[in-house]
C-alpha cells in the first residue's frame, strides 16, 4: 500500500525500536504480532492519523459549507446492487450528505473502522473476526446459487452431476477467506471432490468476466445472482449442488463506538435495514 520494500519496512521498525528502547513486535507463524508496547504505539498512531483526516474533514467543510461525506466501507464480494439502493435512500432522506465507498478485504476494513477512517462498513459476517468496540447489526442472509454465463452448455441441461461440473474451471475466493473455508469443509464433509482449475479471486467483475470469456462457474450470493441475471451476466445451474453444500452468506453492518450516535450513520444504517427487509 505504501509503495516500500519489504527490507526497507524492516529498517525503519528496527530504527523505531531502538529509539523507544525495546522491541514491538514479535516474529510468530503466522507473521509479526504487536507485543505490549507494540499495541500503545499502534493505537496512538491511529489514533493520530484519525484527527488529522478528521481536521482534513473541517477543513473542506468550511470550503463547502454544510456538507459532508460519509465513509462507508464494502467488502469486494458483497451484494453492491443492495448498498446502492440504500445509498440512493439516504441521498433522498439527507441530500446534504456525500458518500464515498471504500473496498477492500474484510479485515482491512474493519481495522479502518477502528482506527477512525471508515464511519462503517456493509458486508458478510465472518464469526470471530470481529474487534472489540465493533456493533454488528445483522441484516439478513443470503444462500449461495451456483451459476455460469447464460451461453455455458450446463446451464442448458436440468441436472448436470457434480463430476460434470467440478470439469470446468471455477472462480473461488483465496484460501483464509471464510466462505472458502466454509466451501472447502462442505466439500469433505459431503465427500465430493474439489474443483481441478481454480482462479483465486475476490473481485465481482473479474468473477463475471471469467464466467463469460473462461466458462467458469461460481458461488455467490442469491441477490448478486438476481442482479446479474437481470443483466443478461449469470445463470443458475442445476441439479441441487448449491442447496447439497447449504452455504449461506450473511450481510451486516458494522459500526465503532464512537460513531453510534452520529445521525448520518444512524441514517444510513436506517436505509439499509429497509432495503434488507423489501428484498
Amino acid at each position: 500500500l505504501l509503495h516500500v520494500t519489504q527490507p526497507a519496512l524492516s529498517k525503519t521498525l528496527a530504527e523505531i525500536e531502538r529509539s523507544i528502547g525495546e522491541p514491538l513486535f514479535e516474529r510468530t507463524p503466522q507473521g509479526l504480532v504487536a507485543n505490549r508496547a507494540g499495541a500503545a504505539l499502534v493505537r496512538a498512531a491511529r489514533n493520530a492519523l484519525a484527527e488529522l483526516e478528521r481536521a482534513s474533514a473541517e477543513l473542506l467543510g468550511d470550503q463547502h459549507a454544510g456538507a459532508r461525506t460519509l465513509l462507508v466501507g464494502a467488502m469486494p464480494t458483497s451484494p453492491l446492487a443492495f448498498l446502492g439502493r440504500a445509498i440512493a435512500r439516504l441521498g433522498r432522506r439527507m441530500p446534504e450528505v456525500n458518500v464515498r465507498v471504500v473496498e477492500a478485504q474484510t479485515s482491512q476494513l474493519l481495522s479502518q473502522l477502528v482506527a477512525g477512517r471508515l464511519h462503517l462498513v456493509a458486508g458478510a459476517r465472518v464469526r470471530g473476526a470481529n474487534p472489540d468496540g465493533v456493533q454488528v447489526i445483522d441484516l439478513f442472509e443470503d444462500p449461495l446459487q451456483l451459476v455460469a454465463a447464460p451461453g455455458h452448455p450446463l446451464t442448458r441441461r436440468r441436472s448436470p452431476t457434480w463430476d460434470e461440473c467440478i470439469a470446468h474451471p471455477w472462480v473461488l475466493p483465496p484460501p483464509g477467506n471464510p466462505t472458502r473455508a466454509a466451501f472447502d469443509r462442505a466439500l469433505r464433509a459431503q465427500r465430493l471432490a474439489p474443483p481441478a482449475r481454480i482462479v483465486e479471486s475476490l473481485t465481482t467483475d473479474l468473477m463475471v468476466a471469467l464466467l463469460a470469456e473462461g466458462g467458469a462457474m461460481n458461488l455467490m450470493p442469491r441477490r448478486l445472482v438476481a442482479a446479474l441475471h437481470a443483466r443478461g451476466l449469470a445463470r443458475v445451474v442445476g441439479g441441487g449442488h448449491a442447496q447439497r453444500l447449504d452455504l449461506r452468506y450473511a450481510i451486516a453492518a458494522f459500526v465503532g463506538e464512537e460513531r453510534r450516535d452520529d445521525v448520518a450513520v444512524q441514517a444510513m444504517l436506517e436505509c439499509l435495514r429497509e432495503v434488507a427487509s423489501q428484498s
